[in-house]
């Protein structure tokens, strides 16, 4: 199975920033992701936050989430209503 890593979420991340449409649901659970690759998924979220409007499905689920990616996926999350399943391991 091919991992997505921190380098490929940050150009997936870029890409979506100037889409039209709304994500749904993204799995990127067991990606080898790390809290900056994460901080990065999050930050394009914010940045244009209509993608993330329809999301209703997010597992990140085996990925490193540390203290930073944890405040900046707090901010998003505060503002997202349409997630229905939310799966994730928190890393000491």
């Amino acid at each position: 199975m091919h991992k997505f890593s921190d380098r490929g979420i940050v150009s997936f991340a870029s890409a979506f920033t100037s889409w039209n449409c709304r994500l749904t649901h993204l799995k990127l659970n067991n990606c080898n992701l790390t809290g900056k690759g994460l901080e990065h998924l999050f930050q394009a979220f914010q940045m244009n936050f209509s993608v993330s409007l329809g999301l209703v499905y997010l597992n990140l689920h085996g990925n490193k989430i540390d203290d930073s990616a944890a405040l900046v996926l707090d901010s998003w999350i505060d503002r997202v209503r349409s997630l229905l399943l939310f799966s994730i391991t928190l890393s000491n």
